[in-house]
């Protein structure tokens, strides 16, 4: 699967992400993709690819990520097999 990401992409790295939202039974606790982002931009740089693992299934919860990452999820990189 690593090698599929770096396939065709400038990088010869990247990062990857866990996220779980849906286990969560106190919503007070869940953290926005803001957040998430806001987190993640002290240590990943602007447009670097970002392989993202989530039991969230709508994707346009992550597009606060989108704008500053490139985004890959499993089921992108299993549709290319």
């Amino acid at each position: 699967l690593a090698s599929k990401l770096l396939i065709n992409h400038t990088h010869s790295f990247f990062s990857a992400v866990h996220i779980r939202r849906g286990e969560l039974q106190y919503i007070r606790v869940r953290i926005s993709a803001q957040a998430w982002k806001d987190a993640l931009s002290a240590w990943i740089h602007i447009n670097e690819p970002l392989f993202v693992l989530s039991d969230e299934t709508n994707r346009s919860w992550f597009q606060p990520l989108a704008d500053s990452f490139q985004l890959f999820f499993l089921d992108d990189l299993l549709q290319d097999s």
